[in-house]
């Protein structure tokens, strides 16, 4: 600011309109490399740039809705609520009317921070109805009443016009995806031995699906049509809810008209942290908090990797350590915060603070691999519910939607309550089961109000793993988004004390691993991600934007580019 200062005053003899045109070009500049925190909804600076939307998700024909919903005008919550009811037909493995999920919802032209950026919780939660001896314990849904809490405070197009789709897909029927079959072929006998199953899934030639033959779910269409019609709320009280309630008890689920009546989302703040090292200190990252666990997991794995330097160490061997130090630090801790019902026995904030983290980073020495038991003695194994699905939406106006999606177990209870269509999630009590492995991010310039990256995932115990690892690539080292995503990835979650690798990983780093006293254990692939990274910020910078898909799974990633 000085130089600017000496430029204005050393030539004032200067005419004023070059003095001018030069005082713009150098604010320019400032706000592009963040030195000036304002917005563009104060001060349009550059008003000839392209506009950026994007949409990231694990099954493609939501995803083309999503754009659809975007590219007619609506904003990312419009395109979020389209694409859950698309998903809802076409991958009930994992977001049924039946299930829960958590969303963190951005807003740029929002001034305060706490409005500007928050959580949508709708978990699935467990039957109150303890009189209920259920052979398959169900869970009371969230979706239905969380996507109409996110639509009716963020979205601008009618409710009714963004169920449609989803609506016909189910009536008319849908291609059978990729990324549903994955889903229906490891549970395919459990799943058929339920005979509404059998009919949605065999049809009238009872010969099992295969990709491209259509699937028609007349029943779930008319749940869809109430849904349409009446609203969410119809879901949760009045006849729907009493034949809901009826039928799910006769599959042998848990379910009471009290349970939906009583269920309502919850909008809470987020949980952050400094991220990125910026002089200025302007970046945050931002997570949804426990009981979506795996936010201060993927906190605390990002926090150590910051605080290593080792992603742009010319050694890849020594990346691939520290990743792995990270993660088995990050798991190994989380026994030492988290209560059995995934809530924190530590503050939120106390667990993100730079003390907090550093404390973590000094767990060993770091140069060597030091076993789980010597660590962490009473870290018992854990496993974490694989059932999930995840999308990224951001809007020309910068709004972002990061949704992430559970049924606590691979098609829930694996039965349809007769009549819906719907299939019931599982509870979300017990071993494997719940909101463990959610925890949906964003990174904001909280200075101008920008948003620079949104991320979400899949798979289970390495949904946290595989977010940090990309994110760490991307926004760390700036390296380029795509080449983030198909970097070969590895994971620890401290028990089983085990580096699983991906095949990608060379010989070199595997040698290296092993000779710093890592177990290696191979396994097909880690985690799905969905991540949009604007590296100068949206909607500010629009031309710097990116969306991607992960190449693991089956989904699709769609932008559209414009001009103002």
């Amino acid at each position: 600011m000085k130089f600017l200062f000496f430029i204005l005053f050393a030539h004032s003899s200067c005419n004023k309109t070059i003095i001018s045109r030069l005082l713009g070009q150098i604010i320019r500049l400032l706000v592009v490399f963040g030195a000036v925190g304002c917005s563009v909804y104060d001060d349009p600076i550059l008003p000839d740039v392209k506009s950026f939307a994007g949409v990231s998700g694990d099954e493609p024909r939501s995803v083309i809705e999503a754009r659809r919903v975007l590219k007619r005008g609506g904003t990312a919550a419009d395109a979020a609520t389209a694409m859950y009811f698309v998903l809802s037909v076409n991958l009930p493995s994992a977001a049924s009317l039946g299930g829960g999920g958590v969303c963190l919802v951005f807003r740029p032209k929002t001034k305060k921070e706490a409005e500007s950026i928050e959580v949508l919780e709708f978990f699935t939660k467990a039957s109150k109805d303890n009189s209920l001896n259920a052979v398959r314990p169900s869970a009371v849904p969230g979706n239905p009443m969380g996507i109409y809490a996110l639509h009716s405070k963020y979205g601008r197009m009618k409710w009714g016009e963004l169920i449609i789709a989803g609506e016909r897909l189910a009536r008319f029927g849908s291609k059978m995806s990729t990324a549903f079959l994955r889903d229906y072929k490891v549970v395919e006998n459990a799943l058929l031995e339920d005979k509404e199953s059998q009919k949605i899934f065999l049809g009238k030639n009872m010969e099992k699906p295969r990709v491209g033959d259509v699937l028609v779910q007349t029943d779930l269409a008319n749940s869809l049509s109430l849904i349409r019609s009446k609203g969410a709320k119809y879901f949760y009280g009045g006849e729907f809810a009493e034949r809901l309630v009826r039928q799910v008890r006769k599959i042998g689920g848990t379910l009471s008209l009290e349970d939906l009546s009583s269920y309502k989302p919850r909008w809470v703040n987020t949980v952050s942290m400094y991220f990125g090292g910026d002089f200025f200190r302007k970046h945050r990252a931002h997570f949804a908090p426990p009981p979506a666990t795996s936010g201060i997991l993927r906190a605390h794995i990002l926090g150590m990797l910051e605080r290593s330097g080792s992603l742009t160490d010319s050694q890849k061997e020594n990346a691939y350590h520290q990743m792995l130090r990270s993660s088995q630090i990050a798991f190994g801790n989380r026994n030492k915060w988290m209560k059995p019902d995934f809530t924190s026995n530590v503050s939120e904030k106390v667990l993100l603070s730079e003390n907090y983290i550093d404390e973590l980073w000094n767990i060993g020495n770091g140069l060597k691999h030091i076993p789980t038991k010597t660590l962490f003695p009473s870290s018992p194994a854990r496993p974490e519910n694989p059932s999930a699905t995840s999308f990224v939406i951001v809007d020309k106006w910068g709004m972002s939607v990061s949704c992430e999606f559970t049924m606590n177990n691979n098609f829930g209870i694996g039965r349809v309550a007769p009549g819906t269509g719907i299939m019931m999630a599982a509870t979300p009590l017990g071993v494997g089961r719940g909101s463990l492995s959610l925890g949906p991010m964003m990174i904001i310039n909280q200075h101008s109000s920008q948003l620079l990256l949104a991320a979400s995932s899949s798979g289970g115990v390495a949904s946290a793993t595989s977010l940090a690892w990309v994110v760490a690539n991307t926004y760390l080292t700036k390296e380029e988004l795509r080449k983030s995503m198909n970097k070969a990835r590895v994971h620890h979650s401290a028990v089983p004390d085990k580096a699983y690798f991906e095949s990608g990983v060379g010989k070199n780093i595997k040698s290296s691993l092993q000779q710093k006293g890592h177990y290696l254990a191979s396994t097909n692939s880690i985690g799905k991600v969905n991540i949009i990274y604007c590296s100068d910020g949206l909607p500010r910078a629009p031309e710097t934007c990116d969306v991607q898909t992960d190449s693991r799974g089956d989904g699709m990633s769609l932008s559209i580019i414009e001009q103002d």
